[in-house]
């Protein structure tokens, strides 16, 4: 999208703003975003501009997952589509997020850009237990991605399995999930920098955590402790098939 913005690129027939997960390099990442991009490129026959968002303003670290979403990178979201919009009345612009930020970015569009955007896709999105998340706007159809395998759900999405999960009552229980999940990345890493994504990890926890900490003490406190719950399950969006049904859903959606 920056490079049609520019004037160096013609407009495709659709557009994606992406909002990358939690640590993830580059402006979508190396894991899910990266195998999205591909797929979704594939499935539109390369007729899709796609867009990350501005790493500077979008660090996508533990204190915006917090705080529901960077505000400063659903600001940046809604400033790139906005601009796009302008340059290219007529084609249909998608938003999609392993990240709340992604709700943030729709709401924060002006309402001419808004009436360009088709949808709203998002995977594992934690909306459900986060304070203030604001409402999908009238004329995006929200489409959420969930693992809500009964056995193995993602438990900060799930909406079929609300009881008998196994919660943690302690910061250290929090914390040993939380970097054992994240290193659970290694077994699925095929590529160089995946690896390197995966080497980055135990040090940005190590730099984010403290800061955290109170956070999530307090939410042990109010019974609110299933949004730090990000377990394996939450990690294999890019794996197990559902961005392949996200970018069919997507080119269905751009046909109309």
């Amino acid at each position: 999208m920056d490079d049609v913005i520019a004037g160096s690129r013609n407009c495709a027939s659709s557009a994606i703003m992406i909002g990358r997960e939690t640590f993830a390099p580059g402006n979508i990442g190396v894991f899910w975003g990266a195998r999205f991009r591909n797929e979704l490129l594939d499935t539109f026959n390369g007729d899709l501009d796609v867009q990350g968002i501005h790493r500077e303003d979008y660090p996508a670290n533990l204190v915006d997952y917090h705080i529901g979403g960077s505000d400063t990178g659903a600001d940046s979201c809604a400033r790139t589509i906005e601009q796009y919009a302008a340059k290219c009345p007529d084609s249909k612009i998608f938003v999609s997020g392993y990240s709340l930020v992604a709700y943030k970015c729709v709401n924060r569009v002006s309402d001419t850009a808004r009436k360009q955007i088709k949808a709203l896709v998002v995977f594992g999105s934690e909306e459900i237990l986060m304070d203030d998340v604001q409402p999908v706007p009238e004329g995006i159809t929200l489409k959420n991605y969930c693992v809500e395998n009964t056995t193995a759900p993602d438990v900060v999405c799930t909406t079929t399995l609300t009881s008998g999960i196994d919660l943690p009552n302690s910061v250290g229980e929090v914390v040993s999930q939380l970097k054992d999940s994240f290193a659970s990345l290694k077994d699925v890493a095929t590529n160089e920098d995946q690896l390197k994504e995966v080497a980055s990890i135990p040090g940005l926890l190590l730099t984010e955590l403290p800061a955290a900490l109170p956070w999530i003490a307090k939410d042990i406190a109010q019974g609110k402790i299933r949004r730090w719950m990000i377990l394996p399950p939450h990690m294999v969006y890019g794996l197990n098939g559902m961005t392949t049904e996200a970018a069919a859903w997507m080119a269905s959606v751009a046909s109309k």
